[in-house]
């Protein structure tokens, strides 16, 4: 007998829909299949299986260094200068 299932519904733009069923039968998949892997993994892992930043809270942070004159490095002569000042941290 068969597990009981129910569905899962996702509103997306249908020029995404339509790129993303490219990508997915590129991979030979279809997008239903390419969405249970995904919950698949998230349910191993017990989280998103891969990392979701927000760039803009790097950039924030260096804004705020900047106006607090923190984490600032001096200009270098050279890119040898540059490799050897970010090893020694």
């Amino acid at each position: 007998m068969a597990a009981a299932t129910t569905t899962i519904q996702v509103r997306v733009t249908p020029a995404f829909k339509k790129d993303l069923e490219k990508i997915f039968d590129n991979l030979g998949l279809d997008t239903t299949t390419a969405i249970r892997i995904f919950l698949k993994r998230v349910q191993k892992s017990r989280g998103i299986p891969f990392p979701v930043n927000d760039p803009t809270i790097f950039l924030d942070e260096a804004i705020d260094d900047v106006r607090h004159h923190r984490n600032l490095s001096k200009p270098f002569k050279s890119v040898d200068q540059a490799i050897k000042a970010a090893l020694e941290d």
